[in-house]
């Protein structure tokens, strides 16, 4: 799923640091989620879900 977050995000033409502003959370924890390092909760599932539109 984290694979398919990044697909779109750079679909979009969102950077990471745009992401992770939007989120409230810091640069290196998104990419963290992106990158399967940590787990998605599911209120940042639908925070990431508003922004991007899906």
């Amino acid at each position: 799923m984290n694979l398919k977050l990044k697909q779109t995000r750079q679909k979009k033409g969102y950077t990471t640091k745009y992401m992770a502003e939007q989120l409230g959370i810091s640069k290196p924890f998104y990419s963290q989620i992106e990158n399967d390092r940590r787990s998605l909760s599911y209120k940042m599932a639908v925070k990431i879900a508003d922004i991007r539109t899906f």
